[in-house]
């Protein structure tokens, strides 16, 4: 059997190994995209600003040398010098920034070309300051040249900085692009396999508690019969053939119970409809649950009018009627009486609540008692009184008469 634990972390492990795999796949296409950056920053952009440096030396050192032409030598050529310097120091960045063969071979050819332009310069600056007015000729036959040669080789340093830079670009944007690619297949991995469980947890997890939790609810509501069909093989299923167990014993209790109370109903039955005095017993909303025999003769109600009939539908005796409505009571001075067949019967009422375990009434039993014999013995007793009375009453009439007439001397 598979258990439920098993299911989950199975599925919460291949979660965490496809977030794993995701998350090395984008540090490694992230360091790999670093190394790209750090190349074009660490390598090309430094030998590309020394290029900058070197190429605006020269221009400024051709600047102060056409300085020199028209105002002081010497002080020209101190500011001369200290871009020969600036450029000395720029092509040392540039050579230590350079990693290409074809690079370091034009920065060679720049350096050697910049000293014969040098060399050329300084005997440009004695000739200004001798004073000699070839120095312009001298100027735009030798060192113009070699400036620019080395102009030429600027340009094809900088072409070659350029076609790295967009090497390393290209390399760059395909490296984004695969790396976008892996994300995408690897999120949409991810996206299918968290629909695939979420079909599965819905297959076997929460389609199968559904179903436990409708038949508990009905169950709870009466209702013992349904069963709880689960396929899985895991915890639910081993619950729900539990609970279908539970409730076949529920259901044997219940019969159990419905015979006992079928037996317990019959033999009450049997017992009120022995008894030789009317008994009606009528619900809280009064209507007629049961009636014995001696009630329905004297009421004259059939039997098939007695079971769950409102009372004022079988009965239109106001009297009765507010006897079988109102509350248990004392009727020990009260009696009611009932005509049938040209013969008055008379009843003292004894009504007896039924109530459950929470005080609520379920039924209301009323005994009529037949008071009918002892009516007629009070009744016999005070004729028979009435009757003494006036045959000893005719007599002592006589005898009192006779002693007034003796007293009155009469005779």
């Amino acid at each position: 059997m598979q258990s439920l634990r098993l299911k989950i972390g199975f599925g919460f492990f291949i979660l965490v190994a496809i977030i794993v795999l995701v998350s090395i796949i984008s540090v490694v296409y992230y360091l790999q995209l670093r190394s790209e950056v750090n190349n074009i920053i660490k390598v090309h952009t430094p030998g590309l600003s020394a290029t900058q440096q070197m190429l605006r030396a020269v221009d400024e050192q051709q600047r102060y040398m056409l300085l020199m032409l028209i105002s002081d030598v010497d002080a020209n050529y101190e500011e001369f010098s200290r871009f020969r310097t600036n450029f000395l120091n720029a092509y040392q960045k540039a050579l230590d920034a350079s990693a290409a063969r074809e690079q370091k071979a034009i920065l060679d050819s720049i350096l050697y070309n910049y000293r014969w332009f040098n060399r050329e310069s300084e005997a440009f600056v004695r000739l200004c300051r001798e004073g000699r007015p070839n120095a312009r000729q001298y100027h735009n036959e030798n060192i113009s040249t070699y400036e620019r040669h080395i102009r030429r080789l600027f340009l094809s340093l900088l072409d070659t900085y350029q076609a790295a830079i967009a090497e390393n670009n290209v390399r760059t944007k395909k490296l984004v692009d695969r790396g976008t690619l892996t994300l995408i297949l690897a999120a949409a991995l991810a996206i299918g396999f968290a629909i695939r469980s979420n079909r599965a947890l819905s297959r076997n997890i929460i389609r199968p508690a559904e179903k436990l939790t409708a038949t508990v609810r009905q169950i709870s509501a009466g209702h013992l019969y349904p069963k709880i069909d689960i396929t899985t093989d895991d915890e639910l299923a081993l619950l729900s053939r539990e609970f279908n167990k539970m409730t076949e014993r529920l259901r044997g209790y219940e019969e159990m119970n419905i015979h006992q109370l079928i037996a317990e109903k019959k033999k009450s039955e049997a017992i009120v409809s022995s008894l030789a005095e009317p008994i009606i017993v009528t619900s809280e909303d009064h209507r007629i649950l049961l009636m014995n025999q001696a009630a329905a003769q004297l009421f004259s109600i059939s039997a098939g009018d007695r079971q769950q009939q409102p009372i004022n539908n079988l009965i239109q005796d106001p009297k009765l009627l507010h006897i079988l409505r109102s509350g248990p009571r004392d009727y020990k001075d009260e009696l009611f009486s009932v005509t049938h067949d040209q013969t008055t019967f008379y009843f003292r009422p004894r009504q007896t609540f039924i109530t459950d375990e929470n005080k609520k009434l379920q039924a209301v039993v009323t005994l009529f008692e037949d008071v009918t014999r002892f009516k007629d013995l009070d009744r016999y007793k005070s004729d028979f009184i009435a009757t003494m009375s006036h045959e000893f009453r005719t007599p002592l009439t006589s005898i009192t008469m006779s002693f007034d007439i003796l007293a009155q001397e009469i005779l």
